[in-house]
């Protein structure tokens, strides 16, 4: 079998997509054979991770994000307010479950909490295997859901701008509408 075939399954998490398997050359109903011989583990329909490399640190964010794939195997998902604060270790929040930002005709009911926007490409980044958002839209999200006590938020933004992930440069050049734009500044005064 080409290493071509499995690059993105790799990159992935060791994960591999039914699709990426048809064209490696799997036929669709052959999907069993590599799951019984032991070389696939199906971790959801249409699924499979790579038995024979090692998983990574956050296996379950690379499966929602290929699960998120539309036909085109584009990925739709990116990890966003909570899940991406947790991910910067910017706050003490603890997110009980993954929360994501997905294009707006996104119809997939998932174990992942969907905020529907139109996110623009500069606004995340790439993890393995999935995307986040980047640290200066991370509390903007924050702000904008109304789900997050704002001490968390002012921790995550703090913590961003003392650890130069955030410049308050970047925050003056940001096209904000004056709300967020008077929250975060109301914020970092305090924390000043």
């Amino acid at each position: 079998m080409p290493r071509k075939a499995f690059r993105a399954g790799t990159e992935a998490a060791r994960l591999l997509h039914h699709e990426q398997a048809k064209a490696a050359g799997f036929a669709k109903n052959t999907h069993p054979c590599p799951v019984l011989a032991g070389n696939w583990v199906r971790e959801h329909r249409g699924i499979y991770r790579l038995t024979r490399f090692p998983a990574t640190d956050q296996p379950d964010l690379a499966l929602w994000s290929l699960w998120s794939s539309n036909r085109k195997e584009e990925v739709e998902c990116v990890y966003s307010h909570q899940t991406a604060t947790s991910l910067f270790n910017l706050s003490d929040l603890n997110p009980a479950s993954l929360r994501t930002t997905v294009p707006k005709g996104f119809r997939r009911n998932s174990e992942t909490r969907g905020h529907y926007a139109s996110l623009p490409a500069s606004d995340a980044q790439n993890g393995t295997g999935y995307m986040y958002t980047r640290p200066l839209r991370t509390p903007l999200d924050l702000i904008g859901s109304g789900e997050v006590e704002l001490n968390f938020i002012r921790q995550a933004l703090t913590q961003a701008v003392d650890r130069a992930m955030v410049t308050r440069q970047q925050i003056r050049d940001a096209h904000l509408s004056e709300p967020p734009r008077k929250t975060i500044e109301e914020m970092l005064h305090e924390a000043a």
